[in-house]
Parts: structure tokens; sequence; C-alpha cells
């Protein structure tokens, strides 16, 4: 959808709100160092279905070169209970589990801001409410149920937008 589109399909106080979220996202993928970044590739990575089965190919493979040097009489790399493949398995997990945290932290900074975000706009939703309220008590308007579809604000009561800085 092109850009005109979409703009004209939202109100301008939600396209602002969805571009504040956009940028929040950019800039705090651009202030992620290159260990992050690189953290953040690896665990993408590894949380894929292909790792899953490349990993077992590995330890299958690994399984069945050493019981097949074993059964042609030759000395195998990891004699079973193959203690050589549980010290790998085991560097392994200890290497996702740091790879894990390193990540969620980093996201874990980016859920800190979008919770700013969503507070700061349920205030100002908050704000806009109570003036809006406080306009209509102070015009002496009443609400009628069959007219609140054309209910029109007096002028000095209509909100202007904020802009926000991210």
């Amino acid at each position: 959808m092109r850009e005109a589109d979409r703009t004209e399909i939202l109100p301008a106080h939600i396209e602002e709100t969805v571009q504040a979220i956009a940028k929040l996202h950019a800039e705090h993928h651009e202030s992620a160092t290159p260990f992050q970044k690189f953290t953040q590739r690896l665990t993408d990575r590894a949380g894929r279905p292909s790792f899953i089965v490349w990993l077992m190919v590995v330890v299958a493979g690994w399984i069945v070169l050493n019981l097949a040097a074993v059964g042609l009489g030759r000395r195998p790399l990891d004699q079973p209970p193959f203690a050589g493949l549980e010290l790998a398995i085991s560097l392994a997990a200890l290497f996702m589990t740091v790879l894990i945290l390193s990540t969620q932290r980093h996201d874990d900074e980016l859920a800190s801001y979008r919770e700013q975000l969503t507070l700061e706009l349920a205030i100002l939703g908050e704000q806009k409410s109570a003036k809006i309220i406080d306009c209509w008590k102070n015009s002496g308007a009443t609400i009628r149920p069959s007219a609140i579809g054309s209910i029109t604000m007096p002028p000095r009561c209509q909100l202007r937008p904020i802009r926000r800085r991210c």
C-alpha cells in the first residue's frame, strides 16, 4: 500500500502514534552494539526448526561414525556412552543460554520503552477525555441518546493536536 493511501485511512493522531512506535523500534535497533546484533542473529538462527534438524543430524552422525569405527575394529573418537558428545552438548546448551539471556536483555529495553510510550499515550488520552468532559459540563449541553452521533463540541472545547518527540 502506498504511503498516501495509508494516511488517508488512518486519522492523524493514530498515524503519529504508529510513526512514533516505528521510530522507537528503529532507534533501538540502531543503538544496538555489534555484539548485540551478532547475538540476535545467532539466537534467531538457533530458534528456527531447521536448527533442531541440523542438530539431530550432527548428533546422529557422531553416534553412527563412532559406532561404525567400533564395528570396523578401529579406535573411535568418542567411545560409547559418548562422554565427548555429552560435553559438547552441555557446552552448546550453556552457550545458547547466554545468547538467549543477552538477547532477552536487549529486548527488555525495548519493552520498557514501549511501556513508557503506552503510559504516556494513556495519560494523554485521560487528559483529552477530562478536557472534553469539563468543556461539555461548562457548555451546559445535554446528551440525548438519539443525537450521540451528531454531537459537536463548542469551538473553545476542541482539542489541538500534540506533537510528540521520541
